[in-house]
């Protein structure tokens, strides 16, 4: 009986672990995407348009 119980609590343990990695990879992938957009933004050379004129 004893045993099951501290199978289970280290069950929570690990999916609570994986909760907070997967958490953790969405941040990091959301910060990266940012930056990625960022740079990008940065790389575009400023056009100069012609006058439509």
């Amino acid at each position: 009986m004893n045993k099951k119980i501290k199978i289970e609590e280290k069950r929570k343990f690990s999916d609570k672990l994986l909760m907070r990695k997967e958490m953790h990879k969405d941040i990091s992938e959301k910060k990266y995407e940012k930056k990625k957009l960022n740079e990008s933004k940065n790389r575009i050379p400023n056009v100069i348009l012609p006058d439509p004129e």
